[in-house]
């Protein structure tokens, strides 16, 4: 094998393995919506409506806090809200401080809201009744 050919081979298994570091770092600290292990319904975000409803309890959004948390909730809505959550590439302003605001708002229902540590995918999670 030419040295071109095995710099060529190294290149891409590189690449493979950074690849799959990039997937593993998306990899949720649970594998369970619920903490207590029980069986949850999904939530529900009606955006026209601006209602988020929570194991049949509903949280109105107002409009004043909307850009980047209809953006956040829209995107776990269009997923189907996933276990393993949904990338947030492109999402405005500070992450953390979207997710700390939900979560502050849905303090009355069981759903938290997390992110990885490096801010690429939002998670969710239902906390015990």
């Amino acid at each position: 094998m030419a040295a071109e050919e095995l710099h060529g081979l190294m290149d891409r298994q590189w690449t493979a393995l950074e690849r799959l570091r990039e997937l593993a770092s998306h990899t949720p600290t649970t594998d369970r919506p619920t903490e207590d292990g029980g069986e949850a319904s999904l939530p529900k975000w009606d955006r026209a409506s601006r209602i988020l409803t929570v194991d049949g309890n509903s949280v109105i959004i107002a409009v004043k806090e909307a850009p980047r948390l209809f953006e956040m909730l829209d995107l776990l809505e269009q997923a189907g809200w996933p276990v393993e959550g949904v990338q947030i590439r492109g999402l405005g302003g500070s992450i953390k401080n979207t997710v700390d605001d939900l979560n502050e708002k849905l303090e009355s229902t069981r759903l938290r809201l997390c992110r990885t540590h490096s801010d690429k995918r939002i998670t969710w999670r239902l906390a015990p009744a």
